[in-house]
């Protein structure tokens, strides 16, 4: 197993890949183990995940996604996208926990909720790793903290082109502590914006890198 200093698991997101793929895992765990296979399904669930730790499970859904062959790159993502980048990374005014970088090409912002920060108390928003929770906190502090921003100023319809235009102009704005970070996050949005393609999505994990 990989070694990593985390600051941000989406337990949450964790849990429920896991649960899709837990009965190949009770096999594994049980050869694993030398544990009779048939004796660990009836013990049940719960008997079962005093076997599988919270930290396999993470590994487990990691190495899932990873072999989906659906994992892009921030300049190139797919279902899913991985990467390294130096990112301003922390809370957007407590609700959000947000991460902000760049590449050559493109601009990527990963918002989830803040109580997956590690260290972190359960504050904030809840269920903000969904997309238009994510918008919902962008708007909520837009206009009276961050810029004034008349894209949103009404219930008209927007693209995907203003969504991503919107987000970038939040993220940009976004003032945290730099650190160089690795990610495996799910792609939410992803287009170009002025000079540049910017890529919205939330993550699975946060470590930081070497």
């Amino acid at each position: 197993m990989q070694v990593r200093n985390y600051v941000y698991i989406s337990d949450t997101k964790i849990d429920l890949f896991y649960d899709q793929i837990a009965s190949s895992d009770i096999e594994k765990t049980g050869a694993e183990y030398g544990i009779d296979v048939k004796i660990l399904k009836w013990v049940g669930k719960r008997e079962t995940e005093k076997v599988i730790t919270w930290m396999t499970k993470l590994e487990r859904v990691v190495e899932f996604i990873q072999s989906s062959m659906k994992v892009g790159t921030v300049d190139a993502p797919s279902t899913y996208f991985a990467g390294v980048l130096d990112m301003r990374w922390g809370s957007l005014f407590g609700d959000m926990a947000l991460f902000v970088g760049e590449t050559s090409q493109t601009g990527v912002a990963l918002g989830g909720s803040v109580k997956h920060i590690i260290g972190e108390s359960s504050g904030g928003i809840p269920g903000t790793s969904a997309l238009p929770a994510i918008f919902s906190v962008f708007k909520k502090h837009t206009d009276a903290e961050i810029l004034h921003n008349e894209l949103y100023s009404d219930t008209s319809t927007t693209t995907p082109a203003d969504d991503l235009r919107y987000a970038w102009q939040v993220a940009a704005s976004f003032q945290a502590p730099t650190q160089k970070l690795e990610f495996l996050a799910r792609n939410y949005l992803f287009g170009p914006v002025a000079d540049k393609n910017i890529l919205l999505g939330t993550p699975f994990y946060v470590a930081l890198a070497d």
